[in-house]
């Protein structure tokens, strides 16, 4: 879209600008024949639903899915090396000693809790291969301060390119579906729920839907 202004002298300047939002609620609502769905936009690459590596800049699918994933590499990352379709064992050792000898190695972690740890870093990269909902991560220590939330905001970051909000879990469900609903209205792709009472059990129908539900609807208040 561009917007073009006129000055007294009658010169016009040209300047890019966002869709209009009259623009966005015609396209939405009466959607032209033929035109693609955009499902997720992402910042980082990921792997598609055929399991081919998307690294670049564009737009992909299957051509049996109507529905379509956009990525957009920040201009700070367009130079990055390519990662190879098979990449040999020096890389792969490499690549395993950058999450275990760098990023996990000062956090205590029994290697039960580091196997966790880097299924919940690797989750979003792969998550189009899984045709269904995938599990809550939950990261609890004997001891304050062992760096929970550090760890959690740390790999969620790698995985979006951002720093994750973190969240309280309200006592009341009606808070916990407003909560829900406004952060996967705003494009959250991380929801994280900080400093839970360990003695506390959680029973949040609200909660057990966003996490068992392949799509999550509710109402606007």
């Amino acid at each position: 879209w561009v917007n073009e202004d006129e000055d007294e002298d009658g010169f016009v300047s040209r300047t890019y600008c966002t869709t209009p939002p009259w623009a966005v609620r015609y396209l939405t609502s009466c959607p032209p024949e033929g035109i693609q769905e955009i499902g997720v936009v992402t910042q980082t690459p990921f792997f598609d639903r055929d399991g081919r590596l998307v690294q670049r800049t564009g737009v992909t699918g299957s051509d049996d899915n109507d529905v379509r994933t956009v990525l957009v590499v920040p201009r700070e990352l367009e130079r990055m090396p390519e990662i190879p379709e098979r990449p040999s064992k020096v890389e792969i050792d490499a690549a395993k000693e950058l999450i275990t000898g760098e990023l996990l190695v000062d956090f205590p972690l029994k290697q039960s809790g580091r196997a966790h740890a880097i299924a919940l870093l690797l989750l979003p990269f792969v998550r189009q291969l899984i045709d269904g909902p995938t599990p809550l991560h939950l990261v609890h220590a004997a001891t304050p301060g062992s760096g929970k939330s550090l760890l959690v905001t740390v790999l969620s970051m790698i995985a979006t390119g951002e720093h994750g909000s973190l969240l309280s879990l309200p006592d009341d469900e009606a808070e916990v579906r407003k909560v829900i609903t406004t952060q996967l209205l705003a494009g959250a792709q991380t929801i994280i729920f900080d400093n839970l009472n360990e003695r506390r059990t959680i029973r949040s129908p609200a909660l057990s839907k966003a996490l068992t539900a392949s799509r999550y609807g509710d109402r606007l208040l």
